[in-house]
């Protein structure tokens, strides 16, 4: 319920008439992206996410003297990008099987409808693309998140599209203590970079 979510909040000033946001619910805001970082840095593989995946990429030197070092060859042999290529592309060379079903004899051809929009769905907007996107950061950060939203600029005035994020970027706010659930949180904050237009 928040009326600006942007960095212009975050400091207090509301670009749309140049009035400033109330500090207590900049503050507040502050305090959840604070907490929310604190709980993603505390597991241990936070820090090895970045490590993973400069490996991927062919960022491999092991030792940074030797990388200053002019006489060694600079030559990286980067099979592990074709194999979280080749992992990607098997877990996510599918084609959607779930469908629609109604109990109720009356709604069988909303059901058979709902079934051929989503499967025209995932064939148009690509969604195993951005699925294998996902992939390729589980397997170099050991998790990942993939986020459905509206994209109010896509064909026929706009359509859902899912997107492939770095875990790091999903701050928790206040979740549940004994949940692994997404569900059972009070909220979350995704942290995103945004042109100025947007």
């Amino acid at each position: 319920g928040l009326p600006v979510t942007s960095v212009e909040m975050l400091r207090g000033v509301d670009t749309r008439d140049g009035a400033v946001g109330d500090p207590r619910v900049v503050g507040w805001v502050r305090e959840a992206v604070i907490e929310g970082d604190r709980i993603n840095r505390s597991d241990p593989s936070y820090d090895k996410a970045e490590t993973g995946m400069a490996y991927i990429v062919g960022e491999q030197q092991r030792n940074l003297d030797e990388a200053r070092l002019k006489y060694l060859p600079r030559m990286t042999i980067n099979e592990s990008r074709k194999v979280t290529q080749a992992h990607a592309s098997i877990l996510t060379d599918l084609k959607p099987v779930w469908g629609y079903e109604s109990e109720n004899p009356q709604f069988k051809d909303h059901g058979y409808l709902l079934t051929r929009l989503i499967i025209a769905w995932y064939l148009n907007t690509l969604a195993d693309l951005e699925l294998g996107n996902t992939v390729k950061y589980s397997l170099a950060a050991g998790t990942a998140d993939t986020i459905c939203e509206w994209d109010p600029h896509a064909r026929f005035g706009g359509d859902h599209r899912i997107a492939a994020r770095d875990f790091r970027d999903t701050l928790p706010w206040r979740p549940s203590p004994m949940s692994r659930r997404v569900q059972d949180w009070q909220g979350v904050i995704f942290r995103e970079e945004h042109t100025l237009n947007v």
